[in-house]
């Protein structure tokens, strides 16, 4: 069993409130001093991008010794993410093995990684955000599976290091199983198409099949919106602009 991370950056995002010191680089050596190089596939959307980060992602190429790094054309944020599966498909997986699908911005916290291994054992996919919106209820824009009271219902078990919950959904930065992804793949292949990902009915549809999704608490990471912050970070870190 090994773990294969999928690593998309661009600097071709959507327009978002993001923490002003969370630049794409601050994200990528943040995740970089969490998980071993040699296990990252970096890939850069070569669309709009900028040649501050060209040179710099050059230079880094040769320094960290990734496992690959590939220049290519997304165009959109589906667009890379079928690029990724893409990638996935050409890279020799077995199907005990394990792959991090990640986004360019999100900030890690320390153990990582062998947090995120505690919760493959108990659920085909692993997000390691504790996204806000799981407390918000709809009725205030929140998650529509939020009562008024922001609460949910969920099973919750403990590993070693960690809490967790089983939530309907998560991000398009999340941890599986590769036989499993190769058994979902046509579910991801349909509300993947055109520009934007579908990954909220994406994850509705294969929770009807019996897949679980799971997140931890405290959580182990947070996208870096801040209106969208993962609360409670733990680990003795009071805010998110403390963690490297």
């Amino acid at each position: 069993m090994s773990l294969s991370v999928i690593y998309r950056l661009s600097t071709n995002s959507y327009k978002k409130e993001r923490f002003e010191f969370a630049t794409k680089e601050y994200c990528l050596m943040n995740f970089l001093k969490h998980f071993p190089r040699n296990i990252v596939h970096l890939m850069v959307d070569d669309t709009n991008l900028k040649l501050e980060t060209i040179g710099i992602l050059s230079a880094m190429h040769h320094e960290e010794e990734f496992a690959s790094f590939t220049m290519h054309t997304g165009g959109s944020s589906a667009g890379a993410w079928r690029n990724a599966i893409i990638k996935m498909q050409s890279l020799n997986l077995a199907d005990e093995d394990y792959v991090l699908f990640q986004e360019d911005d999100y900030l890690y916290l320390p153990n990582a990684q062998s947090i995120l291994m505690e919760g493959a054992k108990r659920a085909d996919y692993v997000a390691p955000y504790l996204h806000l919106d799981r407390f918000i209820p709809a009725s205030k824009g929140g998650n529509p599976y939020i009562d008024d009271a922001g609460s949910f219902l969920t099973r919750m078990f403990k590993t070693d290091n960690r809490f967790w919950v089983q939530v309907e959904s998560t991000t398009l930065t999340f941890l599986v199983n590769v036989k499993a992804f190769r058994e979902d793949l046509s579910v991801w292949e349909k509300w993947t198409l055109g520009t934007y990902p579908h990954d909220f009915q994406a994850f509705l549809e294969l929770g009807k099949t019996g897949r679980t999704v799971i997140s931890p608490v405290p959580t182990i990471a947070t996208h870096t919106e801040s209106v969208w912050q993962s609360p409670l970070i733990g680990t003795g870190y009071k805010e998110w602009k403390n963690v490297l």
